[in-house]
């Protein structure tokens, strides 16, 4: 018998239920929480056409410093915005720019609150990084990928569009890709 059903027979089925309904409820509060923290953020920025945000670089380059010439195992995330292209063609320098800011700020947020890592911004993407600590559980960084990949849809969808309606500002759409497995940490040159 595994652990599962151990478990399934010591709690009564209605506790069970009761508690994950409050698992899913709690969940949902914090993403209620997420979505409106990034509607405010994002209609501060438009209101004030204040675009600065703290990227998270500090904490990216300390760890990969600390691991220069090793091996390290990731969950790497990539998240970049639908057709940027066809906008870069389309809309007015200064609407692009907001909107390729107004995404990189609040997909930081969403990687800082899930303790992942900024590895660098690429044009309309971002690329981050969760470290695996094999010593401990290759679980808790995949949880965190996949739960930051959830919000950054949701404030996509729910934050950042629902305010950029309000400014006439076009809906922005995300792919999001994950992988894991071991990277090699190298220091290609020196910057002083």
């Amino acid at each position: 018998m595994d652990d599962g059903n151990k478990i399934s027979n010591i709690i009564p089925a209605e506790l069970r239920e009761m508690m994950l309904e409050e698992q899913t409820a709690m969940k949902d509060v914090q993403a209620f929480k997420v979505i409106a923290e990034s509607r405010g953020r994002v209609a501060k920025a438009l209101k004030e056409k204040s675009m600065l945000f703290h990227s998270y670089l500090e904490s990216s380059d300390k760890f990969l410093r600390s691991h220069l010439g090793s091996r390290v195992h990731l969950v790497i995330l990539y998240a970049d915005i639908v057709n940027s292209t066809r906008m870069s063609t389309v809309l007015p320098l200064e609407k692009l720019t907001t909107i390729l800011q107004i995404f990189a700020q609040e997909m930081t947020v969403v990687v800082a609150n899930n303790h992942g890592y900024i590895l660098k911004y690429v044009g309309d993407a971002i690329i981050v990084y969760f470290p695996v600590d094999t010593a401990v559980d290759f679980n808790v960084p995949s949880e965190r990928a996949v739960v930051c990949a959830l919000h950054m849809l949701l404030v996509v969808e729910h934050g950042i569009n629902a305010i950029f309606k309000q400014f006439d500002f076009p809906e922005v759409h995300i792919k999001i890709g994950i992988d894991s497995g071991e990277s090699a940490i190298i220091e290609y040159g020196l910057v002083e």
